[in-house]
């Protein structure tokens, strides 16, 4: 089984706390943290941004990374989201078991 740890930012602890709560209702994800204050600076649209924003840290499988990723346009007030995936094998098998029973 793999297990993916992925990365969204959200324009703020609100945005934030929607997403998470509807994807961990939804058994997308099995726990998502959030990082409610974090400092962003990035180019969008030709021009050099800097905004306060939050960090979702996603625990899920293989499919509900996919779920997420299927609604994430829809679901997220972004136009263009951040997703960062991340794969690991390297998981204590205790965890594997509990993010298996609680995600897709």
């Amino acid at each position: 089984m793999t297990v993916r740890i992925c990365f969204c930012t959200a324009p703020d602890h609100t945005a934030s706390h929607t997403l998470a709560h509807k994807w961990v209702e939804k058994k997308w994800a099995a726990c998502v943290n959030i990082i409610p204050k974090i400092q962003s600076i990035y180019r969008y649209n030709g021009k050099i941004e800097n905004d306060n924003e939050s960090l979702m840290i996603i625990k899920t499988t293989d499919e509900g990374a996919n779920k997420i990723k299927e609604n994430l346009d829809k679901d997220h007030p972004y136009d263009c989201p951040e997703w960062i995936e991340l794969t690991s094998h390297d998981v204590s098998d205790s965890y594997l078991k509990w993010l298996i029973k609680n995600s897709l």
